[in-house]
Order: C-alpha cells, then structure tokens, then sequence
C-alpha cells in the first residue's frame, strides 16, 4: 500500500513541456523531448535518439511535423519527484545545462535552450518556478521518507501488540493473588487481643487453673487439639507445654 501510494504521489504534480533547440549553426526551433514508452516519467529513460529524428524530420518538413508518439514514443513528463531530483542533481547548474546535448551525423550539437516565451532555464530557481507555475507546487504530497516512517511504526505497533501476552498473564495472576491477600488482611479475628471490652479483674494473684477445656483451632475444627484438658499451675511456677 506504501509503495502504491507513494508511486501515485510522485506523479500527482506533473507537466510536458517542449524546449527551444538551437545548433551550431544558429537554427533553432521548438522540440519536444521523447521518452521510452515503457515509462514517460523516468529521466533515465529519455529516448535522445528518437527526439534527434524528430528533429530533423520537423526541420525538413516543417508542413508536416511530428510528435514522439509517431514514432512509438512517449513525451517525458516532469513530475515532482523527477523535478525535485533533477535540481538536486545539479542538472539546472549553468555547466551542466549548457552541456546536455547530442550530437547529430553531421557534428551540430544539439542544446536545450528554455521554453518557448519562458526565461531562459538555465539556473535551478527559474526552472522550479516554472514548474510550480504550471503545477501548483512543488514538492510530492507523500515523501519516502513519510512512507518508511509509517511503515516502521506500524511494525513496531506490530510487534508491541504481540508482546503483550505474557504481562497480561502476569498482571491477572498477580489480581488473583492480590484478593487472597486482601482478604486476610480485612479479616476480623474471633479473639481480638486488642480489645478493651469484657471484664477487668481487680486483682490477679498469678494462679492459672483450666478445667475440662475442648479446643479445636478454626482452620481445622473437626480435629480437637484439647478434650477435657484440665491444668493447675501455682503462682509463681514455670512449666512448659
């Protein structure tokens, strides 16, 4: 989808144009510059051989011209992509504009010059403001940049949400946990050893006596740890149970 979106973004903003050729000799006239069919909007596919025919077969017959497509050729296409990347490139430089010609069979190189009733593009300026002129703009909506950006977040999205198995087991076992805990903790004892309630002797000689005792401890009632369990110990008297 990333690659889809970003194909159709680099030709959303495009334009064909036709340049102003001169020769050697001081002949110019207006060309345009064909391209491989296979892909009219790559600049690596710029047909120079099939646009050098068309040159010289619109200079000599000039009451019948021709276009690329009479020759199963495509017009190039300046999209915002191929426009950002040519003037990246330097191709607008004043060296390197001057310089991209072909040369014909009878040694008369051939220049592009400018646009017909444009300023001359011989600079990186002139030729971006042409084309936002006739584009409305000049970069592409979707840059690759954008694209990979979304592409890694969502792989990391991705992968987060795979991850998050083992810590939500972790989490509920730890809920489990924590309501046996919880449940301890508030509970309300039988025998509260802090309460100030019942009876206050007035006096304690220290004489411990326990008749006929039954006792069985609340975890495990049916299991009586004293059954008729009876002790006297004397004031003052040190015994171990």
């Amino acid at each position: 989808y990333g690659t889809s979106l970003l194909k159709d973004a680099r030709t959303e903003r495009q334009m064909q144009h036709s340049f102003l050729v001169w020769t050697a000799d001081g002949f110019n006239t207006t060309l345009q510059l064909c391209a491989k069919p296979c892909d009219e909007y790559n600049l690596a596919n710029a047909d120079y051989n099939t646009t050098l025919a068309l040159y010289y077969h619109n200079t000599l017959s000039p009451a019948t011209p021709r276009s690329c497509a009479d020759y199963g050729a495509k017009v190039l296409t300046w999209t915002c992509f191929t426009a950002d990347l040519a003037v990246s490139s330097g191709l607008f430089d004043a060296d390197a504009w001057a310089t991209l010609s072909f040369s014909s069979s009878d040694s008369s190189p051939l220049t592009f010059l400018e646009v017909p009733g444009q300023p001359a593009l011989l600079d990186d300026a002139s030729f971006r403001s042409y084309f936002e002129q006739q584009t409305g703009g000049w970069t592409c909506a979707v840059l690759p940049a954008a694209v990979l950006l979304a592409i890694f977040a969502l792989q990391n999205g991705a992968q987060g949400l795979g991850n998050v198995g083992q810590p939500v087991n972790i989490i509920a076992k730890g809920r489990q946990a924590g309501v046996a805990i919880l449940q301890t903790i508030r509970r309300v004892p039988a025998i509260d050893s802090f309460s100030t309630a019942g009876t206050t002797l007035d006096s304690v000689t220290g004489a411990i006596e326990v008749v006929d005792v039954v006792f069985a401890y609340p975890s495990a009632p049916e299991r009586t740890v004293c059954n008729g369990y009876t002790l006297s110990i004397g004031a003052g008297q040190t015994v171990a149970l």
